[in-house]
Parts: C-alpha cells; sequence; structure tokens
C-alpha cells in the first residue's frame, strides 16, 4: 500500500496535426517559453530537443475490466537505437480519483529478481470546465522484464499481480492487448519549469504514431511536466499551488490547441485499426 504521494505530474492533451516534424517540436518548445514569460513562470526550454523512441501496448479482458477497475497493465520497450530493447518495461498501476483507492490497492507482483521501482503519483488533469484542474491518484509498479506480451488466462495475471485477487474477477478469462493496438510513442524533453527550490520540474511531449513506413500517422499529443515530492507537503503548499495556477492559466492560451479527453489510455480503448 502506499501512503505519500511521491510525485506531482502535469499532463494536457493536444491535438495531432501539429506534431509532424522535429521543426514543429522546436516551434511549440520556443511558444512555450513565450506563453510561460507572459504568464510569469520560470521556464528554460532547452536549445536541443532529443528524443526516445518507445513501443507501448495495453492488456485487457475483451470486456474491459481492468479499465472498469481503473486497473492498467502496460508494456513499453525502448527502440530509440533502432535495435529493440531486449526486455520490456511492466508497469502495472491502480489509477482513480479516489486518492484511498489507488493507495490502499497492493501493486506488488510474484515476480523475482526485477529491477523495480515504485510510484505514487498525484496526475493532475484539465476539469470539466475551461481552467480549471482535477486529480486522480496513480499507484505504480514499474519493472523491467524480458515478457512480450501479457495475452494468458485471467488465473495466471492475478498469480503475477496478487493484489488483483481483492477485485472478484474471473479467472476464467483471457486477456488480450487491447483492441490489437501497438503505438509506437516518440518522447521529448523539452525544458525545465522551477516553481519553487522544491518543485523543479522536467517540461516533456509524448507524440504517439501508428505505426506506418511511409507516413507520419499522429495519434496525438501529451505535453506536460512533473516534480519530485521533497519536503513537507504543508511546507510546499504555496509552491504546489503555483503550479497548479500556472496549469490552470496555460490552458487559455493553449485552447485551440487541446485533444478531447484527459488521457491517452483512453485513446487506446477507441482504437482501431486500418
Amino acid at each position: 500500500m502506499a501512503s505519500v504521494i511521491t510525485a506531482r505530474e502535469f499532463k494536457l492533451l493536444l491535438k495531432p496535426d501539429r506534431f509532424q516534424t522535429k521543426r514543429s517540436v522546436l516551434e511549440f518548445n520556443n511558444e512555450l517559453a513565450e506563453i510561460a514569460d507572459d504568464l510569469g513562470a520560470e521556464y528554460e526550454a532547452f536549445d536541443r530537443v532529443d528524443s526516445e523512441l518507445r513501443e507501448v501496448r495495453f492488456f485487457d479482458t475483451p470486456d474491459a475490466v481492468f479499465r472498469k477497475n481503473h486497473v492498467i497493465l502496460r508494456l513499453r520497450r525502448d527502440r530509440s537505437s533502432g535495435w529493440p530493447d531486449e526486455t520490456w518495461e511492466v508497469t502495472f498501476k491502480r489509477r482513480s480519483p479516489e486518492f484511498r483507492e489507488s493507495a490502499d490497492f497492493d501493486v506488488n507482483s510474484s515476480m523475482k529478481d526485477l529491477t523495480v521501482k515504485m510510484k505514487f503519483k498525484e496526475e493532475i488533469i484539465r476539469g470539466d470546465a475551461p481552467r480549471t484542474i482535477k486529480s486522480i491518484f496513480s499507484n505504480n509498479y514499474i519493472a523491467y522484464y524480458p515478457v512480450e506480451n501479457f495475452e494468458l488466462p485471467m488465473s495466471r495475471i492475478i498469480e503475477l499481480f496478487p493484489g488483483l485477487k481483492a477485485l472478484d474477477l474471473d479467472p476464467a478469462q483471457h486477456v488480450k492487448a487491447v483492441n490489437n493496438a501497438r503505438v509506437l510513442e516518440i518522447g521529448a524533453r523539452l525544458g525545465i519549469f522551477t516553481f519553487g527550490k522544491n518543485a523543479v520540474a522536467h517540461a516533456d511531449l509524448a507524440v504517439w504514431t501508428r505505426p506506418a513506413t511511409d507516413k507520419m500517422d499522429v495519434l496525438v499529443a501529451e505535453f506536460g511536466w512533473s516534480y519530485h515530492m521533497r519536503g513537507e507537503a504543508a511546507k510546499e503548499q504555496k509552491t504546489h499551488e503555483a503550479a497548479d495556477s500556472f496549469f490552470k492559466a496555460i490552458q487559455q492560451p493553449l485552447e485551440d490547441e487541446l485533444f478531447d479527453g484527459t488521457t491517452k489510455t483512453a485513446l487506446i480503448y477507441g482504437y482501431a485499426e486500418e
């Protein structure tokens, strides 16, 4: 179980049309620096924007029982060098608007001898009205393992992630890749926001594309920034409020570029291969 938030992560989905070339990313970063200056935020844009390429797949039952229970099972593999990495990043998480529902869920795995990271994040996303925000809480198990997929009976998935026993799932169900979708994610680190001494945030852009040989078929882009929680939460309240206020304010100059929805994961569940 998690009890302390380890990071705060701000996310905005952007329309895909803009991000077709590397130049478009650089132009967006220049625009971002101007917006930050206009809004009185401290932002240092990187002169050089490097990128990485990752393959992404999600797993669930045909009737999306994981999604209905706020559970995510995801595989990611680095392909930045051209050669696929020999290991996959396995992420098993519960992400819920209810703090305790996420925090009290056991995300540990029975898989042994793996490099493991545990994260409990507050994810700040757009609210239901313009320039508003809301939080979802994400309890994450992240490990690195030479597994290619989780197309397995639910009984086996429960063995790997025993916390699922609490959800009373049907062990006879079969878990498959969601919509048989394989997405390539291009990630770029854009710069650094500073909201306070203990809130130095890395700004990132993640662009999801369909695998294609003759065109850049962008599905969606996600812009955001995150920082690790340091110091006592009460003493850092002004810092958190400054980050929240900027997230509300930046929605206005980016209004025409905002994509419907709040998370990339929802897009996968509506994905249709052509």
